[in-house]
């Protein structure tokens, strides 16, 4: 079965969220509901906005050329956790983009959910 991961859009050049020109990936889906949400609409999680991990990655790599990195925002990108550890490892095989992600939980909560979160943090250059 192939891994897939909700996504919202993919945008680039994009020079305010993280250092230098990046792509941005918006992920769908989070159930934290956080007061003050600045992502409302990516709460939910559509069926038709599922992709394959390899189609978003040869997006990305289209993408940054001559760029600095990728941000990965959305949505919650831990609730996905496993689909884009094997983005992220791709992305760090294959390019030279550091990787920044956004995410509502803390530190200690993502230590604890699990063998994907903890590959997956061990890859991102800058967590916020």
């Amino acid at each position: 079965m192939e891994e897939s991961i909700y996504i919202d859009s993919i945008s680039y050049p994009v020079t305010n969220l993280g250092p230098g020109k990046r792509v941005v990936l918006w992920v769908q889906g989070c159930t934290l509901k956080c007061n003050g949400c600045m992502a409302i609409s990516m709460q939910e999680r559509h069926e038709d906005a599922k992709k394959t991990v390899e189609d978003i990655f040869y997006a990305i790599r289209k993408a940054s050329l001559g760029l600095d990195g990728i941000t990965i925002s959305g949505g919650e990108p831990f609730e996905q956790a496993e689909a884009l550890l094997r983005l992220v490892r791709l992305i760090k095989e294959h390019t030279s983009l550091d990787i920044m992600v956004y995410s509502g939980y803390t530190i200690e909560d993502l230590n604890e959910q699990g063998e994907s979160a903890s590959k997956l943090l061990s890859l991102i250059d800058i967590l916020i």
